[in-house]
């Protein structure tokens, strides 16, 4: 900034200050002319940006929507097919080869894309890869003054100085600072994975895959139990 006064200065003394002033004004036109120019283009990126995140948004939507249609007219084929379903377990949501859809009655299960018969159910369990999370250590330090070493300063300090003394070798008296480590409790991970014995020699076992939902595992378990069981009274 300074060099740039320096500079205008110079200016007018050479050419005139008359001169000046028209360099003045010319400068500030140019420097407002660069920042409208400037501001529009960031303007313009701003729309662009925006644009782009609203054709993104409505290509997840439809996406969404084409995914449901789907769903529903795969769902009303099988309902139409096989009547209401007694119980369905969504691993996925909107995506019927991630789904087990049991039908009681007539003893069929479409499990996660496979129309099975009851008696295709050989086996059922569940497996857990978990993982531990180290619970966070926290360290707290208390200081605390030595009272024992304290009255002997005070004592001592009473026999050097007099009265005074003793306030003065108690106020120097030792202090002792205990950190102590808390440690929060460690998290436990899960990741379950149901396994499922079928009746097939292509593809013997399905593996469902659920993470930590535990609940899901104690679902899918028992369902395929009562399917057992079912086969075991027929």
């Amino acid at each position: 900034m300074i060099w740039l006064i320096v500079l205008l200065l110079i200016v007018g003394c050479v050419l005139g200050f008359d001169v000046l002033l028209w360099v003045i004004l010319g400068f500030v036109v140019v420097i407002g002319i660069y920042f409208i120019s400037t501001d529009d283009k960031r303007r313009k990126e701003i729309e662009e940006k925006k644009r782009k995140l609203e054709e993104q948004k409505e290509l997840l939507e439809k996406q969404k929507r084409d995914k449901i249609d789907k769903y529903n007219q795969e769902k009303e084929a099988l309902v139409a097919k096989y009547g209401n379903p007694d119980k369905c377990i969504s691993i996925e949501e909107y995506d019927l080869n991630k789904e087990i859809v049991v039908f009681g009655k007539i003893k069929r299960v479409f499990l996660l894309g496979e129309d099975l018969s009851f008696c295709s159910i050989l086996g059922c369990t569940f497996s857990d890869n978990p993982q531990v999370k180290k619970g966070e250590v926290k360290y707290s330090s208390t200081t605390k003054t030595n009272n024992a070493n304290m009255i002997g300063r005070a004592v001592v300090g009473g026999v050097l100085a007099g009265g005074a003394g003793a306030v003065i070798g108690g106020t120097t008296a030792a202090k002792d600072t205990v950190t102590v480590a808390t440690h929060a409790n460690d998290t436990v991970i899960h990741d379950y994975t149901v396994v499922i014995n079928v009746n097939s020699f292509s593809n013997p076992v399905v593996r469902i895959p659920l993470g930590k939902d535990g609940a899901k595992v104690n679902e899918i378990v028992g369902l395929m139990n009562v399917i057992i069981n079912a086969n075991n009274r027929s």
